[in-house]
């Protein structure tokens, strides 16, 4: 659980977002956020190589919150189809309909 206490709307939209990617896997946002400032935990290619031992779902979730986060995961849309099975698969649309919802009422 992050303990921001100065963030902006758009740290916390996406944060929203993630934390409805990582539904299934809540170590993931201890993982990805710092707790006491709107950043990630790490810089994204420190980050990138601290994901080997994950699995294989868990490493393209993460790459999909570095994309929401600073544009920096590179995540590929067939890694989605090929990858997550339907529950992630659901709650990674879930997550950018809710980003998508926000941004266009803005």
């Amino acid at each position: 659980m992050v303990t921001w206490q100065n963030s902006r709307q758009s740290e916390r939209l996406r944060y929203s977002a993630i934390s409805i990617i990582f539904l299934n896997y809540s170590h993931l946002l201890e993982f990805f956020f710092d707790r006491d400032q709107p950043k990630t935990r790490w810089a994204p290619d420190v980050m990138l190589g601290r994901i080997a031992g994950l699995s294989d779902g868990e490493k393209v979730l993460i790459r999909i919150a570095l994309d929401i986060w600073s544009g920096s995961g590179d995540a590929k849309v067939w890694e989605l189809i090929e990858t997550l099975d339907d529950y992630n698969f659901s709650n990674v649309l879930k997550g950018l309909a809710v980003l998508r919802l926000q941004v266009a009422a803005n």
